[in-house]
């Protein structure tokens, strides 16, 4: 008899913008957990690694010299196992409008979409854990995996030739 594993948790966010707006490519939208130092990431998919229970999320993109725009953010309840996905949408036509920050699959009574409204369920069935062994993480640049007996997620230090805890 084996011992169960713990599965990963953590929070999976999906940015988009309206394909007529492509300027925004150029902008890439910054992250802020929790209150922590923002980290810009790319358009699409990423996954950020959090500890389950309730969380704060801060989702915009600086555009041109105007600062913070399509701001939007959302407290979020993390599962136990699993990532919860979270959906951004940057405004659509006017950069400057609030952008929009979802639960995905979630009903559209259940979810906040304005600062700190209410917290949102998780979806019914929670995303699949990550594959095992390393993933590439395009945030981070690096190589990340997570170590079920550490019970965390670990980054592959190039200079040091070693997995480190993710800080």
């Amino acid at each position: 008899m084996t011992a169960a594993t713990p599965t990963p948790t953590g929070i999976r966010l999906s940015t988009s913008y309206f394909w007529l707006a492509f300027l925004l490519a150029f902008f890439k939208p910054q992250v802020a957990i929790d209150g922590a130092q923002p980290v810009r990431v790319p358009w699409g998919d990423t996954i950020f690694p959090t500890a389950p229970g309730r969380h704060h999320v801060n989702v915009w993109f600086n555009y041109l010299f105007f600062g913070a725009c399509g701001k939007a953010e959302l407290m979020v309840d993390v599962p136990p196992a699993g990532l919860l996905p979270l959906r951004y949408k940057a405004p659509s036509w006017f950069v400057f409008s609030p952008g929009k920050l979802v639960v995905e699959g979630a009903a559209s009574g259940s979810f906040a979409s304005g600062p700190a409204a209410g917290v949102p369920q998780p979806a019914a069935q929670p995303a699949a854990a990550p594959a095992p062994g390393p993933q590439w993480d395009a945030q981070r640049n690096a190589w990340v995996q997570y170590d079920p007996a550490q019970q965390r997620w670990l980054q592959f230090d190039d200079a040091r030739q070693q997995w480190m805890p993710l800080t």
